[in-house]
């Protein structure tokens, strides 16, 4: 399976499931790989942009802190860290993934007034004309002012950078119960007046902030235009919200959902999905920088890759696959994909 893929100026790698005794003994080795697939392409950790951490425990956050920050220079980049139920291989406590660009003149800023995070990361990082934000946690006494706090703070390290929620091209959140999710959705779609951007959405176990029940961040263009795609024969679509937006040479899908009455129904309309969105992309063109499977029953994801692969005439690009604690309208399995065009 592929590990990273260097697409134009990014290089994204698939979420490492680590190995070893421990968690300091897996947090090490799982950093150490990551390196490596870095130097490969002549970067180092000061070239990341965004990483993406997964713990089957939150009280192993401290303890992978501290390792993490010895390798993330003094300038961290925005992360985000949740808790899930566990990973295909039972043994391991953590899962670590970047994207990682090649230019010199990333931007790595802290904004003013947002929630602060306990662990070491900085809010944004801009590299024009992509933003990438950290994922806040959103702060207050029920889910409704959490989720309303989140989406401030995120708008905020917007502003920054003269960008609003407008420019917004995914948005990922996270539920702890995947029973607020129309909650979120009627937010949602309130926030956002002329386009819906594609939404990827997960109930995890827990957040870094243990109080908090939602989490928000995303990927946002300054100073370029985006255009969006919205295709009508998904079997999952949401009214008016986009499929996948594109900024520049990057296009980012939402969270496509495996619906249907059986597994086998759910991994034929995700595998529909994906296909679809290639023919509209462009068949010419088409390339999948990187595959984030979401999965409450993993013993589906052999089935699912292989119907991928099948359909797509190889899976040469980097898969990520995590246990979550749920996903909207019961499937079994989600995804969602960035693509080069």
């Amino acid at each position: 399976m592929m590990q990273g893929l260097a697409v134009g100026e990014f290089l994204f790698t698939s979420e490492l499931e680590a190995e070893g005794a421990n968690l300091r003994e897996q947090t090490k080795n799982v950093l150490e790989a990551t390196g490596e697939l870095l130097q490969s392409q002549g970067l180092t950790f000061r070239n990341v942009v965004k990483v993406q951490v997964y713990l089957k425990d939150m009280r192993d956050y401290v303890e992978f802190n501290n390792e993490y920050a010895k390798r993330m220079g003094d300038q961290p980049p925005p992360r985000s860290t949740v808790e899930i139920p566990g990973f295909v291989n039972h043994d391991c406590r953590v899962a670590f993934g970047v994207i990682g660009c090649k230019r010199d003149n990333i931007e790595i800023f802290k904004a003013k007034n947002v929630n602060p995070s306990p662990g070491p990361l900085y809010d944004g990082a801009l590299v024009e004309p992509y933003l990438f934000t950290r994922e806040m946690c959103g702060l207050g006494a029920g889910v409704k002012e959490q989720i309303a706090d989140g989406f401030s703070s995120m708008e905020k390290i917007l502003n920054t950078k003269d960008a609003n929620m407008q420019d917004t091209a995914l948005v990922f959140a996270y539920l702890t119960e995947m029973a607020d999710f129309s909650t979120l959705m009627e937010f949602y779609a309130k926030k956002f007046d002329r386009r819906i951007p594609p939404l990827s959405i997960a109930a995890v176990n827990r957040l870094p902030h243990t109080n908090s029940a939602f989490k928000v961040g995303g990927v946002a263009a300054v100073g370029c235009e985006t255009s969006s795609i919205k295709l009508g024969n998904l079997k999952d679509s949401y009214t008016n919200m986009t499929d996948v937006t594109i900024i520049k040479n990057l296009a980012f899908s939402r969270e496509l959902l495996g619906v249907g009455s059986d597994t086998e129904e759910q991994i034929s309309n995700l595998t529909f999905g994906v296909k679809e969105l290639l023919d509209e992309l462009g068949s010419d063109k088409k390339r999948i920088a990187n595959l984030r499977v979401h999965l409450t029953d993993f013993r589906i994801y052999d089935r699912l890759l292989k119907r991928l692969d099948e359909a797509l005439g190889g899976v040469d690009f980097p898969t990520s696959q995590v246990i979550v604690k749920g996903l909207p309208r019961d499937a079994k399995a989600g995804l969602s994909a960035t693509f080069y065009v």
